[in-house]
């Protein structure tokens, strides 16, 4: 699947304004480094979050949480 079609799939269940495909990290790690994620998505609560990880365990997608971002170089 491209990313494409992957944030495809997931807008079905999720809010397509905080989904993005190629999305650089830096803004996103301590140390504003990164290159850009296939498929990002911004989940805004904890509810939000496991319905995010839910649909992607569901449809087959890889998926990793980035939280703070700390410990990501």
């Amino acid at each position: 699947m491209t990313p494409e079609q992957v944030a495809s799939a997931l807008s079905a269940y999720l809010d397509d304004t905080r989904l993005y495909t190629n999305e650089p990290l830096a803004p996103y790690t301590t140390f504003r480094i990164g290159g850009p994620a296939d498929v990002f998505y911004e989940a805004t609560s904890a509810d939000d979050l496991a319905n995010a990880v839910m649909r992607a365990r569901q449809l087959g997608i890889p998926w990793f949480v980035l939280g703070v971002g700390a410990n990501i170089l």
